[in-house]
């Protein structure tokens, strides 16, 4: 019979493991401590305050409306926002697989709950992680992977894209980078490393189908790696896992609901969210040191700034290539041959259709660009980010290869990187980032006869319905209003005809149009309540609705309802 473990000997192997793997820790504590330098707040996740304004309130109402969907298909559809047509959690950028994971524990967590911080705080350890890990394909020295992916954690990639959390989870892509560069000593190894090159793909299309399209494409080199240069995986194995990389994406798109029908896939603006050649080299306002170069409009999209420290790396690399010749000449370069066409052809789409650089055309492609199907390129109109496979790759030479070609010199590398790190530190500033925080402005309606509605009424509608860029309501898309009000329906398990999310059904305007004329001729539900303008409450008092306001809500109910809300909404209006 074997003997239950002491807490010595558990503790004795804790340590051991701790002493095995420092490196990895202290790289993840290095993007620890750079999310929290900037965006501690966000890490709380029962502060949610700070997540309802701007885009953040579409994920986290995305969230917190899918607590209260029932079990049925597509999993990630959300009947209640935009009601009646409704949405889903890839729409919203709820980031699905992680809202599909907790959603059966709603009813542990409490009202006010977002994942949506610690989420972030995870992808910027996890850039560290990863970073760490490549670099411990080719080097078992600790200090050697804490630095390294200490320096790739420092990449302000994730300061720029940490307003859009379903994007921040860029570590995966350095996960094709540490498997191709191991080299798979038998068949059943190159059987598990072809394996957790699918399960990348399939896990970065439960977060975002961008990020999952990028990682796809880099991540097929790896099972062509498997087979062509280390010669352990049959060509029928590789091709099977290349062959299951898409079709594990278009499976799992279509369980979290980006395939629903009725909605409008392919969005306007493609060319213009693009990357400009000199992207890798600007800063925007992420710099101490350098300064802004000039760049379009909107190619904030392609955004993959190194930073000096990275930059540094990266020269140094290059410089050893020429210094070490024969150190260059035994680098096993066959190995991450095969990621290089997909790392080419993202970073090709990312520059879209006018190739620029610093924000002037060098090269038209709208031709070719014209006689590509809109529904192909459509839905990637933010082509720019396409530029990330790229800049994770430069970054991975950068660190590799000042490790590797040093080798023999182990001084030399932690010296270099130590240098890096200190550059990079100095450089690099979250001001920006820092600034679009805002306090907690989160509008709260407590008067007790809102109190009086749960179980009398199931949706709430604003006339006109406000859906950004598409229903304008009378003055626009008023986001503080209808993150509000979209807040107070959660709470009181309502749904909401209004809303902000990434796709809409081309139907959304004749339905906002639709329901506006309905309340105007009077004919209202009877479980629902209606957020209107003075002159609407008006006309409906003369046709016989109960109106009144609350909390500065001006709300209306049908005519001849006389429930408690129906009657402190007569009360407060004095009818």
């Amino acid at each position: 019979m074997g003997e239950t473990p002491t807490g010595g000997s558990r503790s004795r192997r804790i340590v051991a493991w701790v002493r095995a793997h420092w490196g990895l820790l202290v790289a993840g504590a290095v993007g620890a401590g750079w999310f929290l330098n900037c965006a501690a707040r966000l890490l709380n996740p029962f502060a949610i305050d700070s997540l309802l304004v701007d885009d953040w309130s579409t994920h986290e109402l995305g969230w917190l409306f899918f607590r209260h969907e029932s079990f049925h298909l597509p999993l990630g559809r959300i009947e209640g926002l935009l009601y009646p047509l409704g949405t889903t959690l890839g729409y919203t950028d709820s980031i699905p697989l992680v809202a599909l994971v907790l959603r059966p524990l709603s009813f542990l967590l409490p009202t006010d709950f977002q994942f949506i911080g610690p989420f972030v705080f995870a992808c910027f350890v996890l850039n560290g992680v990863a970073g760490a890990w490549v670099v411990k394909a080719v080097s078992p020295r600790q200090v050697d992977q804490a630095l390294g992916g200490g320096l790739v954690a420092l990449l302000p990639v994730l300061l720029h894209r940490i307003g859009h959390p379903s994007l921040c989870a860029q570590g995966l892509l350095l996960i094709p980078i540490g498997l191709a560069l191991r080299k798979a000593a038998d068949a059943r190894s190159a059987w598990r490393s072809g394996l957790a090159s699918l399960g990348v793909v399939a896990l970065a299309a439960g977060l975002h189908p961008y990020l999952a399209v990028m990682v796809l494409v880099v991540a097929a080199g790896v099972p062509v790696k498997l087979w062509l240069v280390d010669r352990q995986l049959s060509w029928a194995k590789a091709f099977a896992l290349v062959i299951a990389m898409p079709i594990s994406c278009l499976a799992l798109f279509a369980l979290f609901g980006y395939f629903v029908g009725g909605v409008e896939r392919v969005g306007a603006g493609f060319g213009g969210f693009s990357a400009d050649l000199g992207t890798l080299v600007n800063p925007l306002e992420f710099s101490r040191w350098l300064k802004p170069r000039p760049q379009g409009g909107l190619q904030y999209e392609g955004f993959a700034y190194l930073g000096v420290g990275m930059l540094v790396a990266v020269a140094a690399s290059a410089a050893a290539l020429v210094l070490r010749f024969r150190e260059t000449r035994s680098l096993p370069w066959l190995r991450v041959l095969p990621l290089l066409p997909g790392v080419a052809l993202t970073a090709a789409f990312a520059l879209a259709s006018t190739w620029t650089l610093w924000g002037q055309p060098v090269w038209d492609l709208t031709s070719l660009y014209a006689k590509i199907p809109p529904g192909v390129v459509g839905p990637f109109r933010s082509s720019g980010r396409f530029i990330w496979p790229l800049m994770y790759a430069v970054a991975a030479f950068g660190v590799v290869g000042v490790v590797r070609l040093w080798r023999d010199r182990p001084f030399v590398s932690p010296a270099l990187l130590g240098l890096c790190i200190a550059l990079q530190l100095g450089d690099v500033t979250a001001a920006s980032v820092a600034n679009r925080f805002k306090a907690g402005s989160l509008t709260r309606f407590t008067h007790p006869a809102w109190n009086t509605i749960d179980g009398k009424y199931q949706h709430l509608d604003l006339v006109p319905a406000e859906v950004w860029s598409i229903c304008g309501g009378r003055v626009g898309y008023r986001a503080p209003t209808v993150i509000a009000l979209a807040y107070h329906a959660y709470l009181h398990h309502l749904t909401i005809n209004s809303g902000y999310v990434a796709r809409w059904s081309p139907d959304q305007p004749q339905v906002c149009a639709r329901e506006a004329e309905k309340v105007q001729r009077g004919e209202l539900d009877p479980g629902t309540v209606y957020v209107v303008w003075p002159d609407i409450a008006q006309q409906l008092v003369q046709l016989g609705a109960s109106c009144g306001a609350f909390d500065g809500v001006l709300a209306c109910v049908r005519p001849a309802v006389d429930d408690d809300f129906a009657r402190a909404l007569r009360a407060s209006h004095g009818q």
